[in-house]
């Protein structure tokens, strides 16, 4: 997949899996910042409902975010998450 077009279609259409409401918490494990680059890496646990589910799902999730200084604000330039593994 290449694209913002492209990665921006693929996220809505992720994010019609999901209905409202749930909770979400992230534990941030390290981060650094420098004049225009900052960072952190944590783990986000979150408890959600999904379509086609009667149920809440539990997700824990590995996630990396990456921000980049414009003028006085900072944007999120790379995410990435994956399931955290089972103890």
């Amino acid at each position: 997949m290449q694209g913002a077009d492209q990665v921006n279609a693929a996220n809505a259409k992720g994010a019609q899996l999901f209905k409202p409401g749930g909770t979400n918490t992230f534990e941030i494990m390290h981060m650094a910042v420098d004049t225009d680059l900052a960072y952190w890496v944590g783990i986000q646990r979150s408890v959600v409902n999904m379509r086609g589910q009667d149920s809440s799902v539990p997700m824990t999730l590995r996630v990396t975010e990456i921000f980049r200084r414009d003028g006085a604000e900072w944007k999120l330039i790379h995410r990435h998450a994956d399931k955290l593994a089972a103890a």
